[in-house]
C-alpha cells in the first residue's frame, strides 16, 4: 500500500492506512468475496487494490480511475472487475468509509500538548512527523491486525516521546502530557474496557 502511495505520488501517506482499514474490516465480513479471498491470494490482492482505490477517492485531491487500478494489477483485472469489486466492498462495509486512523488520533492527542505558542506548534509538528514513521513500523508487525487505531497511536506517541531527539518538552510537561493523553483515551475507551486497561498499562510502563 505504502509503495503504491509513494510511486503514485499521492498527497497523504495516511491514505494507505485508510485502505488497510477497509481491507481488514471487509475481510472480517461474511461476504462471499471475503470468504473466497481467505484462500485465494489473487482475490485478496484485488481487494487490496480496490481498498486503495476507495481510500484515494475519500482522502486524496486527485483520484485513480478504474482503468488506472487495472494497470497497477498489470492487466490481471479489468476496469469492470475493479468497479464490480468496489461495489461489493462498499456494500460489505455498509458505506462506513470515514473510520479513524492512527494518524487522526495523533492529531487529536497533540492538541493536548501543554503549550499553545509557536514552540508548541513546532513540537507538535516534530512529534507528528516522528509518529508517522513509528506508526508504519508498528503496522508492519503481525499483531497490528488485532490492535485498534487508538492503541497504535498511543504506542507510537509514547515511543516518540521517549526518544531523546524528540524530548523537546521539559520532563514535567512530558509527564503532564502523558497523563492528559491517558485520561482522555481512558474516557473514550470507557465503553470498551479492554482498551482502557491497555491505555493504563502503557502509561504506567512509561512513568515507572
Amino acid at each position: 500500500m505504502l509503495q503504491v502511495v509513494e510511486t503514485s505520488h499521492l498527497a497523504d501517506r495516511e491514505t494507505a492506512f485508510l485502505a488497510i482499514s477497509y481491507l481488514d474490516r471487509y475481510m472480517n465480513t461474511s461476504t462471499s468475496r471475503a470468504i473466497k479471498a481467505v484462500q485465494d491470494p489473487v482475490e485478496y490482492r484485488l481487494l487490496a487494490f480496490v481498498s486503495l482505490y476507495i481510500a484515494v477517492k475519500v482522502n486524496e485531491p486527485a483520484v485513480f480511475s478504474a482503468s488506472g487500478i487495472s494497470k497497477l494489477t498489470k492487466g490481471r483485472h479489468t476496469a469492470g472487475d475493479i468497479e464490480a469489486c468496489e461495489s461489493s466492498m462498499l456494500e460489505g462495509l455498509n458505506w462506513l468509509l470515514f473510520c479513524p486512523t492512527p494518524h487522526q488520533y495523533i492529531q487529536y492527542l497533540l492538541a493536548l500538548l501543554p503549550r499553545d505558542d509557536a514552540l508548541g506548534s513546532t513540537i507538535a509538528s516534530t512529534l507528528y512527523a516522528d509518529c508517522q514513521h513509528e506508526i508504519e513500523l508498528i503496522m508492519e508487525t503481525p499483531r497490528s491486525v488485532s490492535t485498534s487505531p487508538s492503541q497504535v497511536a498511543i504506542e507510537a506517541l509514547f515511543r516518540c516521546l521517549d526518544r531523546s531527539e524528540t524530548n523537546l518538552l521539559p520532563s514535567n510537561e512530558r509527564m503532564a502530557f502523558r497523563r492528559s493523553v491517558t485520561e482522555v483515551m481512558d474516557t473514550v475507551a470507557s465503553v470498551h474496557s479492554s482498551q482502557s486497561s491497555v491505555c493504563r498499562s502503557l502509561f504506567r510502563s512509561h512513568v515507572s
